[in-house]
C-alpha cells in the first residue's frame, strides 16, 4: 500500500464515525508527527503502523479487519482518501494546533495524557501538542 492508502486507512479506522472534521484532525496528527521527524517515524506508513500508536493497526483491534477490506466504493473511505491526498500535498489545514496525540473521551484518560492540557477538542476526541 502507498503512504496515501495507509493514511486513508488510518483516518478511516480511527475516525470514520466522527465526520470529515474529525477525520481531518486524525490526518493532522500523522502529518504533525511526520514534520517532527523523530521516534514517531520518518514516513507516513512508519508513523501510522508504529506499534501501539494508531490502534486501528493493532492486531487485536477489530478495526484492522475493517480497514483491510475498505475500498473507495465506501463513501466514508472515499472521503478518507481525499483527506489523505490533501494532507500529503500540504493543502490540509491543521485543525489541531500541532497535535501529535489524541484520545477518545469514551475511554478512561490514558496515562500519557495525565498532567497535559488538550490543545483542541474535536468531536469526542481531545488533542495534545505537548507530548514528546
Amino acid at each position: 500500500m502507498s503512504d496515501q492508502d495507509i493514511l486513508a486507512c488510518t483516518i478511516y479506522g480511527e475516525a470514520r464515525g466522527g465526520g470529515k472534521t474529525l477525520m481531518q484532525a486524525v490526518a493532522n496528527t500523522v502529518m504533525n508527527r511526520l514534520a517532527k521527524n523523530t521516534w514517531y517515524g520518518h514516513t507516513i506508513s512508519e508513523i501510522c503502523q508504529k506499534p501501539s500508536q494508531y490502534s486501528c493497526w493493532n492486531s487485536d483491534d477489530p478495526n484492522l479487519a475493517i480497514i483491510e477490506s475498505a475500498d473507495d466504493s465506501i463513501p466514508v473511505f472515499a472521503d478518507a482518501l481525499q483527506i489523505a491526498a490533501q494532507a500529503i500535498s500540504g493543502a490540509l489545514e491543521d485543525l489541531t494546533a500541532g497535535a501529535t496525540h489524541y484520545y477518545s473521551t469514551t475511554i478512561p484518560e490514558p496515562s500519557w495524557a495525565i498532567g497535559h492540557t488538550p490543545c483542541a477538542s474535536i468531536g469526542n476526541m481531545l488533542f495534545f501538542n505537548d507530548i514528546s
